[in-house]
């Protein structure tokens, strides 16, 4: 049986997102601590790279628009990641009969922002693609600066919602409709971004 922590948090974010587009939780540290170690792993090994925006032939680095880090996680079985995969898995089937959606899949990478870095205002589906169905960042330590900007669906000029980094804090919305922007960082910002997805993986 699940933890009553996980079923709350499951349950409230679907509320959330059912209101008002957007959703904030809280998920558990020991699955916090699990996450950042994972993610020290991959910066040990020199898996981040600059991140690109746009897709497939017109993927470009524009550190004009983004100039964080990333390093796509291709593996969720392991020690460090096989728990909070479970409770994605979880909440995605919680979406899918509470909010009618038709997720498939959940791909994600580990973010990386350095003192000043940024993400400018941006939707998180691909010009041409309309695959990913809700986003999510889940915050792996605290920092100055890096506040995640959450504009409104009816006047999107209006920020509504100012999410500051948190240990365990976890943000999902709607990829097709909720614009949004990461600030500069004044401090390291560790976080791990993922998107539902209604396709099929590519093999």
């Amino acid at each position: 049986m699940k933890p009553a922590s996980h079923l709350e948090m499951i349950e409230s974010l679907c509320t959330q997102l059912l209101i008002n587009g957007y959703a904030v939780e809280t998920i558990v540290p020991c699955l916090v601590e699990s996450l950042d170690a994972a993610f020290q792993v991959c910066r040990t090994e020199n898996r981040f790279h600059c991140a690109s925006v746009g897709r497939g032939m017109d993927k470009v680095v524009n550190k004009s628009i983004r100039s964080d880090q990333i390093s796509w996680i291709e593996d969720w079985s392991g020690p460090l990641l096989g728990d909070f995969f479970k409770l994605l898995w979880e909440l995605q089937k919680e979406l899918c009969r509470n909010c009618l959606l038709s997720l498939k899949r959940y791909e994600g990478h580990f973010a990386l922002y350095q003192a000043g870095s940024f993400y400018e205002k941006h939707l998180d589906n691909h010009q041409g693609s309309n695959h990913r169905l809700l986003s999510s960042v889940i915050y792996l330590n605290a920092c100055k600066g890096g506040e995640l900007l959450i504009y409104g669906e009816d006047d999107p000029t209006q920020v509504i919602e100012t999410i500051v980094p948190k240990p365990g804090r976890m943000v999902v919305f709607d990829s097709k409709r909720v614009w949004h922007q990461v600030s500069p960082a004044h401090s390291e910002r560790r976080s791990l971004t993922g998107w539902f997805r209604d396709d099929e993986p590519f093999f």
